[in-house]
């Protein structure tokens, strides 16, 4: 099961304005972090919830680091 995600682009501002408008997600700065931001996910009725299992962040990279990394929770390794 996912369990967390990681967006990264060299124009954050831009992300961020894109999946706000698209998914509803909501972004926050991340306390003491320069270039990242906290997403909040909204649940199934299109409100933010905090125990929603899949939550994730949004950095500032250059061109090598840009993407989506996925997290993913198991029972065992």
């Amino acid at each position: 099961m996912i369990s967390h995600f990681e967006v990264s682009g060299a124009d954050p501002e831009s992300l961020i304005e894109f999946y706000s408008e698209l998914l509803g997600w909501r972004f926050e700065e991340a306390p003491g972090v320069e270039g990242y931001w906290l997403v909040q996910t909204p649940s199934m009725d299109g409100e933010p919830d905090d125990m929603r299992p899949v939550n994730g962040g949004l950095k500032r990279a250059e061109a090598s680091g840009r993407g989506i990394l996925l997290f993913f929770s198991v029972e065992s390794v």
